[in-house]
């Protein structure tokens, strides 16, 4: 939060980079965020993926910040907790691992990105009944990449479906341009 008030956007921007002194695990948070990316731009593709992913960021960021620093105002939190490093970007994994639950393109990417999503479970809600700033992030994170998937989904659907309809719809033209014949 203390360096939200400098400099919001690359704060925003740099926590999801940052990793904490595990190396190991760096390496499983870098290779579950590619699969999972992988199968959330076979969905959407690269710019939506990219929108919905850093959608979760952001909001998990914003939220679970100004929450603590509401928190703060009304005396309700430490105000040492400014200073608390929230990095790592388990923000965009968990909105990532919720699009995919929500609108996989297979089963299997929909099964798979739930059994991870469960097996995190208790992790990324640890301390939510405390208003602890990463769980706050993690379930609004978890919120906003499944809503938003179901609405990129819906969109879709309903783009799939009015072109279906007028390409029924059209009469069939020859090469030579005369139309149907």
């Amino acid at each position: 939060m203390a360096n939200m008030g400098d400099h919001p956007a690359e704060s925003l921007i740099a926590s999801a980079l940052l990793f904490g002194a595990d190396p190991w695990a760096c390496l499983r948070s870098i290779a579950l965020a590619g699969a999972i990316l992988a199968l959330l731009v076979i969905r959407f593709g690269n710019m939506r993926a990219l929108a919905l992913i850093a959608a979760g960021q952001l909001l998990g960021t914003l939220v679970s910040e100004g929450l603590l620093a509401a928190r703060i105002a009304a005396g309700q939190a430490d105000p040492a907790l400014r200073a608390t490093l929230d990095v790592g970007p388990s923000y965009v994994i968990v909105s990532a691992l919720a699009a995919v639950v929500a609108a996989g393109a297979r089963r299997w990417h929909r099964w798979t990105a739930l059994a991870a999503l469960t097996a995190r479970a208790p992790h990324i809600t640890s301390g939510l009944t405390t208003l602890a700033v990463t769980p706050v992030g993690h379930v609004t994170a978890l919120s906003t990449g499944m809503l938003l998937a179901r609405g990129l989904r819906s969109s879709d659907a309903r783009h799939h479906h009015l072109h279906r309809r007028t390409s029924r719809a059209a009469p069939l033209q020859r090469l030579d341009g005369t139309g149907s014949g």
